[in-house]
């Protein structure tokens, strides 16, 4: 296939908690780009689909777009997540499990023709023909997609201040060793997949978007050769069908403002402990 008929898709990079949910209406709110949310942890279990709601407010199992783009899945294909062992990334062996089931090898074939069928009815569906997917912290499944011969991919790289992140996942889910470390190694994991492709990558810190927000996406609209649209960022102007983020979607506000609630609230002996392990890392980010 020519590179003229590939299907375009920007594929967001992060940890948890760094503003990707934003990113994808914004995103999604373009003319030529559909956002689909977190692409990667679609819930193809029926009671899963009941209880996961789209961002148009409706169970992803009564969403007409989502059963739309799904109506056929194929044996083998349990979940769209998958990993490789550490060993196996680092040397960037072809070895991948799907992470709902650990002992299932990975198909590549299969699993490879089922994205780009996955991509393709998105693309039909909505009528646009770049695919913005926020599945972050899914690396692997990004650098397999690199090896279908059907998709062009770009990488954005969406950094938030660690010490946001860490808040941000306290108060979620309790505690401060396991978010850190999540924060770090995500990261971390990130930079060394950036080191094998760097042309393919645009890096965005959260806080530089929020602060001049067309700036940042003008950046990365414009890195895959689309230009700037200024509705985008009345994002709740449109319908959208993001699977996966956070709460935000459901809001009615446009606005778009940095969530400075840890510089407050975060403890003293947190930020002690987040700059003892990783204030290198924040630090080689610009905070």
């Amino acid at each position: 296939m020519e590179q003229g008929n590939k299907i375009k898709i920007i594929y967001l990079l992060g940890s948890g908690h760094c503003g990707s949910t934003l990113f994808d209406l914004i995103m999604d709110s373009h003319s030529k780009i559909a956002g689909v949310g977190e692409l990667s942890y679609f819930p193809f279990d029926q009671e899963k689909q009941d209880k996961s709601l789209c961002a148009c407010k409706r169970p992803v199992s009564k969403c007409s777009f989502w059963r739309g783009v799904f109506q056929n899945i194929p044996e083998g294909i349990p979940w769209l997540e998958i990993h490789r062992k550490k060993m196996d990334f680092l040397f960037n062996r072809a070895k991948y499990f799907f992470t709902i089931d650990k002992k299932k090898d990975v198909d590549l074939r299969k699993y490879l023709e089922f994205n780009q069928k996955t991509y393709q009815r998105v693309a039909d569906l909505s009528g646009k023909k770049v695919i913005f997917d926020s599945s972050k912290i899914d690396i692997d499944r990004a650098d397999l997609l690199l090896k279908s011969d059907k998709l062009e991919i770009f990488f954005v790289h969406l950094v938030r201040d660690g010490r946001g992140v860490t808040y941000s996942y306290k108060m979620k889910y309790g505690g401060i060793i396991s978010p850190i470390f999540q924060w770090a190694l995500r990261n971390i994991k990130i930079e060394i997949f950036k080191r094998r492709y760097p042309d393919k990558f645009i890096f965005v810190r959260y806080e530089d978007f929020c602060k001049n927000p067309e700036q940042e996406v003008k950046r990365i609209v414009e890195g895959v050769g689309l230009d700037f649209e200024p509705q985008m960022l009345n994002f709740r102007d449109k319908a959208h069908h993001q699977v996966g983020g956070n709460r935000l979607k459901f809001d009615t506000s446009s606005e778009i403002k940095e969530n400075l609630v840890w510089k407050e609230k975060l403890p003293l002996f947190d930020r002690l402990v987040f700059y003892t392990l990783f204030g290198w890392l924040n630090k080689y980010y610009g905070y």
